[in-house]
């Protein structure tokens, strides 16, 4: 099974993009054993989302670069950086969730990020033109993995 995570917090901004990515494959025709969930608890229940999938696909809002632009990790293969990743409130955002799943053996042997960097994480409901614009480029590189798994196993 193949679990994508749509991550952040409509109330702020940009932060919204891992939530609107999600929306837009679900208007999609995704193969059979996907599954599509937001995220919006702290990292700790991200953790033991994680340990249910054997292939996760993480969408989420990234800080530090150009906004709109894409980002996919493997996170699998190799250690996070914490940035640019999000904390969350709680101070335990994506990076340690995905790390903490790892030295509890609990991470997915498949396990990627797709970030977008974001523009503003104030409060409000208006997400920037170059995070909307991403959303597509985003979605396809989803796509295009989930055909390559199938595929290649």
């Amino acid at each position: 099974m193949t679990i994508i995570f749509g991550l952040g917090n409509p109330n702020r901004c940009d932060d919204a993009v891992g939530l609107m990515i999600l929306d837009a494959l679900r208007a999609m025709d995704l193969p059979a054993g996907v599954q599509l969930r937001h995220h919006l608890g702290d990292g700790m229940g991200l953790v033991n989302a994680l340990a249910e999938t054997h292939h996760a696909i993480i969408c989420d809002a990234v800080r530090g670069g150009q906004p709109g632009q894409l980002v996919t990790l493997d996170c699998s293969q190799a250690l996070l950086p914490e940035q640019p990743f999000m904390s969350s409130s709680h101070g335990f955002g994506l990076a340690e969730a995905v790390e903490m799943a790892r030295v509890m053996n609990m991470l997915p042997p498949k396990c990627f990020i797709v970030g977008v960097y974001v523009a503003s994480l104030t409060t409000g409901y208006a997400v920037s033109q170059p995070v909307q614009d991403a959303i597509p480029a985003s979605v396809q590189w989803i796509t295009r993995h989930l055909d390559l798994d199938l595929l290649h196993g």
